[in-house]
């Protein structure tokens, strides 16, 4: 983990495709919390990096900017859709264990968060599916009864 300087009103966090496990952070507070939710998020795509390059998963000519992350202001290619999608897939489950564990008094900030982070999921996974980009093994073919994609087995 390398730790970035802070320069904006909010925590960041990168993970470079090519340094795998390499973690940069900018914390504006030492709240392990927060911490630990963008760990999630950048190992996700670490992980995602590295299935990325052992396999296709969406067809990798889909480059245009048309998709709309839940979580991002401006468009994506598919690539970005999947990353931010199989971040928060992560990150849900993380703040749903949170919830369990939490505090009485941290359990409705949890579950709020929960909430905010499902929306995000379930739009990036809408999206993927409507895509037509998704390979077999990425989860986009096939019936829904028979998908065995990356995105069947983590939902």
């Amino acid at each position: 983990m390398l730790p970035l300087q802070v320069n904006g009103p909010a925590d960041r966090s990168a993970s470079a495709r090519l340094a795998f496990g390499a973690v940069g952070i900018a914390a504006l507070r030492l709240d392990p919390i927060a911490l630990a939710e963008l760990l999630v998020h950048e190992f996700q795509h670490v992980k995602l990096g590295a299935m990325m390059d052992a396999f296709e998963l969406y067809d990798r000519s889909d480059t245009e900017p048309r998709y709309h992350p839940p979580c991002s202001t401006h468009p994506r290619p598919i690539e970005g859709v999947l990353h931010s999608t199989y971040a928060h897939l992560a990150i849900a489950d993380f703040w749903r264990v949170r919830q369990t564990l939490a505090t009485v008094s941290a359990r409705e900030s949890a579950a709020h968060r929960l909430a905010e982070v499902r929306g995000y999921t379930a739009a990036g996974l809408r999206q993927l599916r409507e895509s037509g980009s998704l390979t077999t093994l990425g989860g986009g073919a096939g019936d829904e009864r028979n998908r065995t994609g990356l995105l069947m087995r983590l939902r």
